[in-house]
């Protein structure tokens, strides 16, 4: 394309703001720091000048602005994400109070520094968030500390100690709670504590005990095929004699061990016959 023609292409894009000549209205737009797009939006929509258009949007850019601490800030969320601070609160604020941005950002940030906790040189934003990522409870943690008039810190130490003496091994695997491990094998918990304490022995002990016992009480399948079964015919009182000594045999346990072992299947959660959770306890 020869110069000449090339320069008059050139002039058509040219647009002149302000006393001020641009090589294209998107250039313009940069300069100012608003959306070419939107300008060209509103023109379209108003039926308006291209300068009207870039009016418009400049002085809606002003009326966005705040100066925080000696430093503008192009709008509420710059300086929210700046300060790592939640701009709905900061806007809710402003809106409850009636008080101006400056405000609201700077009791924003007072109410964070009150609440951030440091633990281990690692610092959260809040006590709820740090015993989340610890796996404690904030409740628990907040009564201890007005309770016993403690830090926050020495209430977290508290429960994360306490947290790791209430962890049970058992078989080789690790559970939360002795609690937690009885119900895993389908044992009422207290019915195993009231043992160990009869017995004079630890918990696992006791536990391994039961859980043995109860594997034991399982009806091992006979293998043996009785050809001429379906001809017997048994007497009342051979099935009295069978019962009563609770099927003796191979595989099976005297009936006062099977008794010992349905007091220990008792359901802890799901209400008995009569109305009954637990022994001694009603619905």
């Amino acid at each position: 394309m020869p110069r000449k023609i090339r320069s008059n292409y050139m002039e058509k894009f040219k647009f002149v703001y302000n006393g001020r000549t641009f090589e294209s209205k998107h250039k313009c737009c940069n300069f100012y720091g608003i959306c070419y797009r939107s300008v060209m939006a509103y023109q379209n929509q108003y039926k308006c000048r291209t300068e009207e258009a870039i009016t418009h949007f400049i002085e809606l850019k002003k009326s966005k602005e705040i100066i925080f601490r000696n430093r503008k800030w192009a709008s509420i969320k710059t300086c929210c994400e700046f300060y790592d601070i939640n701009e709905a609160s900061v806007k809710t604020d402003i809106w409850n109070r009636k008080c101006t941005p400056q405000e609201a950002i700077e009791r924003a940030i007072e109410w964070k520094k009150a609440h951030e906790i440091t633990y281990h040189g690692v610092k959260y934003p809040s006590l709820p968030q740090c015993c989340e990522e610890l796996g404690i409870n904030p409740i628990s943690v907040r009564l201890y500390m007005e309770k016993n008039g403690v830090s926050s810190t020495r209430a977290i130490t508290h429960y994360i100690k306490s947290k790791k003496q209430r962890i049970f091994a058992f078989r080789g695997k690790e559970y939360n709670s002795f609690t937690e491990c009885c119900l895993a094998y389908g044992l009422n918990p207290k019915i195993v504590r009231s043992a160990a304490y009869r017995t004079k022995s630890s918990l696992p002990e006791t536990l391994e005990k039961n859980v043995s016992h109860m594997e034991g009480c399982v009806p091992q399948e006979s293998t043996e095929n009785d050809e001429n079964s379906g001809n017997k015919v048994i007497s009342k009182k051979g099935t009295a004699q069978k019962n009563h000594s609770f099927m003796k045999g191979k595989n099976m346990f005297p009936l006062d061990s099977v008794v010992r072992y349905t007091e220990l299947m008792k359901p802890v959660y799901g209400p008995e016959h009569g109305g009954f959770i637990a022994p001694g306890k009603r619905l």
